[in-house]
């Protein structure tokens, strides 16, 4: 069976570490973190069409004779989802860097991120992200003077920038900024900014290679 499962929102490489996750959030309470429809697709696709309207004692018989490749997927979902949804960032980048995930390709900014931050942890995320530099820097400075949700709002809804990819310093192995591939890399601003947003691109170009790999 392949070792990798694409669970929409997070990919858990081996199924023993899913059950490493499992077993940990379940006695430490954190499983809970997961919404009770989060996994209703995943169950269907992974246990068959129909499995939640069974009766228990049909889903209970269902998993106890499923073969060990759908019992692994049916772990790993289970993982990929509670990944996704605990509420603790600080148990993310744990499991990434015991089990080596680059999650890039997975974890993506958002507003519950965002809101663990005071407003300049904002700026400092919103400059290593190049998302200053993106919006240019006096619009940035009305955006920031404003309340802290709707800087928030706006770090979120800015049109032609994606956080797709983009890893924070607070997310990364080594605590520097992990940027995103050069296909997700934002567009640079039009008019006076561009020269400066140049000159800062080719300063950060200069420092990647001299960072730890990004929970990879």
């Amino acid at each position: 069976m392949p070792n990798v499962l694409t669970t929409d929102n997070a990919v858990v490489r081996d199924y023993i570490a899913a059950r490493s996750i499992i077993v940990t959030a379940a006695y430490d309470g954190s499983l809970n973190d997961i919404p009770r429809d989060a996994l209703k697709l995943k169950a269907e696709r992974i246990l068959g069409s129909g499995y939640l309207s069974k009766s228990y004692a049909d889903r209970l018989a269902t998993v106890d004779t499923a073969d060990t490749p759908t019992t692994d997927l049916a772990l790993a979902a289970i993982a990929g989802a509670y990944i996704m949804e605990v509420k603790s960032f600080d148990v993310v980048a744990e499991i990434a860097r015991r089990w080596k995930y680059d999650i890039r390709a997975d974890w993506v900014v958002d507003k519950k991120f965002l809101e663990l931050f005071t407003k300049p942890m904002l700026r400092e995320i919103a400059l290593e992200a190049g998302f200053v530099r993106h919006m240019g820097e006096k619009n940035f400075a009305r955006l920031y003077g404003g309340k802290r949700d709707d800087l928030i709002k706006g770090m979120l809804g800015s049109p032609g920038f994606a956080w797709k990819g983009i890893l924070p310093s607070s997310m990364t192995r080594d605590g520097t900024f992990g940027p995103a591939p050069t296909s997700s890399a934002p567009s640079a601003p039009a008019g006076a900014d561009a020269a400066a947003a140049s000159d800062e691109a080719g300063e950060t170009e200069g420092q990647v290679d001299a960072r730890e790999p990004v929970l990879a």
